[in-house]
């Protein structure tokens, strides 16, 4: 899971905070959320009246991020991000659970929301051949630098009130359907009892 702040000046490799880090995060999900809010370029005032938080909740959470050297505690209030440049969170690392469910909760939002000309859900599941998958992938990664690359543009030229997070999450690898979908057999009908008369 990779994210790009907002700021004009953006470093190319994402780094990663390493498993120290990660773990004091993973036991501190109110501080790497707001970690990940920072990151993306929300505004304090913002993150204040989205999640409920008072001026000394955000102290306290930021405090937290400070001492493990993620940011800076300004005179009023202000929190300011150590290193700006992109991070990347291991997707078997400490934080495994969090991104999981992150990400789980934003397909299942895309999923039910309307097709729009810049927002869809796209699925598709095709037999081919591993050579096919394989230049799959590469178009994949291709894509996803494509995308680091244009953000990276649109941040140096267009301004910050007019810039928007999006998200995009790729899964691709192969699948046995019978181990997703289960054909439940039919229930038997309950058996006719037939009265006999007596004779």
């Amino acid at each position: 899971m990779t994210l790009w702040p907002k700021p004009a000046a953006v470093e190319i490799t994402p780094r990663s905070l390493g498993d120290r880090i990660e773990a004091q995060l993973a036991d501190d999900l109110p501080a790497f959320h707001l970690f990940l809010l920072l990151t993306d370029g929300v505004g304090i005032d913002r993150i204040m009246d989205q999640c409920g938080l008072t001026p000394d909740d955000l102290f306290r959470i930021g405090c937290r991020l400070e001492r493990m050297e993620l940011v800076q505690v300004l005179p009023q209030g202000r929190l300011k991000l150590v290193d700006e440049g992109p991070v990347k969170f291991r997707r078997d690392g400490p934080l495994h659970g969090a991104l999981l469910k992150i990400n789980l909760e934003f397909l299942q939002r895309v999923f039910a929301r309307p097709e729009s000309d810049d927002a869809g859900f796209v699925t598709q599941s095709r037999r081919i051949s591993q050579a096919t998958a394989r230049h799959m992938m590469t178009e994949l990664h291709s894509l996803t630098r494509q995308l680091s690359d244009m953000a990276r543009q649109d941040q140096l030229t267009v301004q910050g009130h007019d810039l928007q997070t999006y998200k995009m999450t790729l899964a691709w690898a192969p699948v046995a359907l019978e181990h997703l979908v289960k054909v439940d057999a039919p229930s038997k009908p309950p058996e006719k009892h037939i009265s006999r008369s007596a004779n």
